[in-house]
């Protein structure tokens, strides 16, 4: 069985189990999963199952229908692809059961799935030997058969659970049982930034600034342990109790010397809407991508918008590469001077004109937390209403 994970737009975290042997996709709410976006015709697109086969088919829309960046009329799909109609996208995924991970994990007692996307699943479990709840990521069945990928995925994990700071998910145990592997984290009661964005829109420039320090914080411990995380964004910072802010995510981090030792052109990573112009030509990184990915996010804590939009990840990765920054004065006028003039400098297109090190971002954020002239109400250690507001929110885990 597979399903449709709903991942931008208004339905963002639906998901739709092709339980038909024909699922319709359009605007008409007639449809088994409808499109809520512009883009859509009232039927855009169908998903067809033969057998444990499935095929995406455009029912010659208007505006196309795109697979993995390109617009196709008919393809068979691979658990991992990704339908995008306008700026809403779908993760096709298998229907993974709790019951067969009871049955096949005994260090752990899954208990719910909590999130999903294209590596893996996470699910809320009990770590039977510690006796307390964690997040459990299990590598996606697609990547589980191929030996590169779950090298790196434990490879990863490993470099993940080396790390030790309180912005940052701790990892607690990599391991494989029966073919599957995993690894559990720490679990976080709050709400990641996307999720408040889309149930409250823009956060309030006092609030942006305490988040993006915290964030800054985690960086800057990431990257003096020569770790680049490569996929900062809204949905990888969690509002956690106690007024912290928690990084998660690092699955497709990379260490300095493996940055450093790539030649050519290299493999895409981490999501369009905030990746680096140097990132998006698939030239050589380091760790300043992750300053252009917090800048972006910034922008759309501030705004409630990505810095750039488009009908396809290569649009919007060709504007982070050639098109001028939105203002974002003219999107929210009352975000102060400096604050705009943070974000520019994060975002900007060359790496040496950024900040070079997360350091200097949280030295810079602290100096205007503490100025009175912005009309930012002073934040004193981390005490931010929203925090306050919002830590308490419904159990989250990291992102898959």
């Amino acid at each position: 069985m597979a399903k449709l994970v709903c991942q931008t737009g208004p339905t963002a975290g639906h998901e739709y189990v092709l339980t038909k042997d024909v699922t319709v996709m359009g605007r008409q709410s007639s449809c088994d999963v409808q499109i809520l976006d512009n883009m859509s015709s009232r039927a855009h697109a169908q998903v067809r199952r033969d057998g444990k086969l499935y095929s995406l088919v455009d029912l010659g829309s208007r505006n196309g229908t795109n697979l993995n960046g390109k617009k196709v009329t008919e393809r068979q799909l691979a658990f991992g692809d990704r339908i995008r109609v306008g700026e809403v996208e779908y993760l096709f995924v298998k229907e993974t059961g709790d019951v067969e991970l009871k049955d096949l994990l005994s260090k752990y007692e899954v208990q719910e799935k909590i999130g999903e996307g294209g590596m893996g699943i996470v699910f809320k479990a009990n770590q039977r030997s510690m006796a307390r709840i964690v997040a459990l990521k299990i590598l996606s069945p697609k990547y589980s058969s191929r030996p590169r990928f779950v090298e790196q995925f434990i490879r990863e994990a490993r470099a993940a659970g080396a790390l030790n700071h309180p912005n940052i998910i701790q990892v607690h145990d990599v391991g494989t049982e029966n073919d599957i592997h995993y690894f559990s984290m720490e679990y976080v009661e709050g709400p990641t930034c996307m999720q408040v964005l889309r149930k409250d829109g823009p956060f309030k420039p006092a609030e942006a600034l305490e988040i993006i320090r915290q964030t800054a914080k985690a960086l800057e411990y990431a990257h003096s342990q020569r770790l680049i995380h490569q996929d900062i964004k809204p949905d990888n910072i969690m509002l956690a109790q106690g007024n912290v802010v928690k990084l998660a995510d690092l699955g497709i981090s990379k260490t300095f010397d493996e940055a450093e030792a790539e030649e050519g052109p290299k493999r895409v990573m981490g999501t369009p809407h905030y990746m680096a112009p140097e990132a998006a030509l698939g030239k050589r990184i380091d760790h300043r991508v992750d300053i252009y990915s917090l800048g972006a996010t910034l922008y759309h804590l501030l705004t409630g918008k990505t810095p750039f939009t488009g009908t396809s990840a290569t649009e919007v990765l060709k504007a982070h590469v050639m098109d001028p920054l939105p203002a974002i004065q003219d999107l929210v006028p009352d975000v102060p001077d400096e604050v705009c003039a943070l974000v520019e400098r994060l975002v900007a297109k060359k790496p040496d004109d950024r900040y070079q090190q997360a350091s200097e971002v949280v030295a810079e954020i602290g100096r205007l937390q503490s100025g009175t002239q912005l009309g930012i109400e002073r934040i004193g250690g981390g005490e931010t209403m929203l925090l306050r507001r919002y830590a308490a929110g419904p159990a989250v885990a990291t992102s898959a």
